[in-house]
């Protein structure tokens, strides 16, 4: 009896003690470890050798490359344009009014969210987003002519900038005053898989844009 009793006392002490030492009589946190520590069996997800030390949200210790790291929490800065290559012009056909703007060439894609072929970014982590557009249209567009640009998110228009042409008469000539650039800007909230699209709308059957970077580019930035 006296035996289990000072087993039982032994063992309540052992539970009450909060705090581990190892290498330290004097611990100061749940585990306290004076010297090196060396983990021999890690969730390494296919990471090679080295590697940076991390926990999931469920507190469960992997391993990851510096770059996926960084990747995962930098903020997203994307600049995208027309591929310069031969011709000064890109040539959109309207359909209802309405065009996909093909942005087909990158500056900067810091998490490689802006797919070209598509023309379609598609967002990788929720956050607050500038996005800006600007195109400018070439050759003569015609007086009275409406037309402008508007940025989509998941196919739904949350900014536009569209107007009509403006003419004078000179003499008998009537001559377009209205400079051809058209510009959208918005502050949006994306959600992982959220994507923006940019489109071009007019009362036209076809419009030529200038290819130049310059002149017609986009660029999204994550600002939070």
């Amino acid at each position: 009896m006296r035996t289990f009793l000072l087993i039982s006392l032994i063992l309540l002490g052992i539970h009450g003690f909060s705090q581990v030492g190892i290498g330290t009589d004097a611990p100061t946190k749940d585990l306290d470890i004076n010297g090196e520590l060396r983990i021999r069996t890690i969730n390494n997800g296919n990471v090679p050798t080295d590697g940076v030390i991390l926990t999931d949200a469920n507190g469960v210790v992997k391993k990851t490359t510096p770059s996926n790291l960084i990747n995962n929490t930098l903020k997203t800065v994307v600049k995208g344009s027309f591929a310069q290559d031969a011709g000064s012009l890109v040539s959109l056909s309207l359909l209802s009014s309405e065009a996909k703007i093909t942005f087909n060439a990158e500056e900067i894609d810091l998490n490689d969210e802006y797919d070209v072929t598509s023309a379609t970014y598609t967002a990788k982590q929720p956050g607050i987003y500038r996005v800006y557009s600007q195109i400018k249209a070439g050759g003569t567009v015609a007086v009275a002519t409406n037309f402008g640009i508007s940025i989509r998110k998941n196919g739904t228009i949350i900014a536009r900038n569209n107007f009509a042409n403006i003419g004078i008469t000179v003499v008998i000539t009537e001559i377009n005053v209205t400079p051809p650039v058209r510009s959208a800007e918005n502050l949006i909230q994306l959600n992982t898989g959220d994507t923006i699209e940019f489109y071009f709308d007019a009362n036209l059957l076809s419009v030529d844009l200038i290819k130049n970077k310059v002149d017609s580019y986009f660029t999204i930035e994550q600002i939070r």
